[in-house]
């Protein structure tokens, strides 16, 4: 099906879309504040951000498969 403005939906997407991405977006943010203040070693931070990374790289690849 088509929409009989593409344009209009695109926009109607978009302001539905908005509300979960910035709700994401700003728990996301305050989670990671809290994180970075509980974690004060290096070595923790470092295992941390390996562990987030592999996370995102798995989250990445695993829609592929």
């Amino acid at each position: 099906l088509q929409p009989a403005d593409p344009l209009a939906d695109a926009l109607w997407k978009s302001v539905i879309l908005l509300g979960p991405i910035l709700f994401a977006t700003t728990l996301w943010v305050h989670l990671g504040a809290l994180l970075s203040r509980l974690v004060t070693r290096p070595r923790t931070q470092r295992w941390i951000n390996w562990t987030f990374a592999l996370l995102l790289v798995v989250s990445t690849v695993v829609p592929f498969l």
